[in-house]
């Protein structure tokens, strides 16, 4: 087995959260020409919004950028789209593609999967600022989609060996958030001031991981926390 395939394997089996799925998963893409990574899934449940949990290997300045709001909607989990240049990528799935990003990649390369437990789509992305030619593309496809199954079976894998836990007021929160609430709406709802309504929402986001409260509202809805 080649040695990025066993720092790979190695990494994946001793990460403990999703953030160090995405970062082993960073190390493996570099390795094949690529400059970052990037792991999302669209959700949904009744009356609430659809969200979109990413998680990214770019700094945070550049994470909604990277992440965007939306994803395509697919039909088969075992459609691939490798190596095909921006404007193609375009073509198949603009939703992919932002014209605010701050740094747009040349080339990508992405890998839909489905989640069995609520049928929800995700996608591993990975991308370059530099262009690969198309001999480059082909030449790696078959490694990445053996890196990509591996990310999306860890980052499904992580939800049922979670032992995080939220108190009854940030679950309460994070479920209002997912319904499209404000703070202030939910304070009031609550009948908690603003400043405890915050505390227990940053104190939700900090063991959640996420840098705001629509991915900490997200990740709580794919890791099933909410009632």
């Amino acid at each position: 087995m080649n040695d990025w395939k066993l720092a790979l394997f190695s990494g994946l089996s001793e990460a403990s959260g999703m953030e160090d799925i995405i970062d082993t998963a960073a190390e493996a893409v570099r390795h094949h020409g690529f400059d970052y990574c990037s792991w999302s899934i669209l959700l949904s449940r009744p009356h609430a919004q659809p969200m979109t949990l990413s998680i990214s290997s770019v700094e945070d300045e550049i994470y909604s950028q990277i992440s965007g709001d939306k994803l395509p909607t697919v039909s088969s989990p075992a459609l691939v789209w490798s190596g095909m240049t921006e404007a193609e990528l375009y073509a198949h799935a603009p939703t992919l593609l932002d014209d605010d990003r701050i740094s747009r990649p040349q080339s990508g390369w992405v890998y839909p999967a489905k989640d069995s437990r609520t049928g929800a789509y995700s996608f591993f992305h990975a991308d370059s600022r530099s262009p690969l030619s198309q001999e480059q593309l082909e030449h790696v496809s078959a490694d990445m989609q053996w890196v990509a199954a591996a990310v999306h079976a860890s980052m499904f894998y992580i939800p049922m060996r979670l032992t995080l836990s939220l108190t009854l007021r940030e679950k309460s929160i994070l479920t209002l958030i997912s319904e499209g609430k404000s703070l202030e709406e939910i304070a009031e709802h609550m009948r908690l001031s603003m400043p405890t309504t915050a505390f227990h929402l940053e104190c939700a986001e900090y063991k959640l991981q996420t840098p705001d409260q629509q991915q900490a509202a997200a990740k709580a809805l794919f890791f099933d926390l909410l009632d």
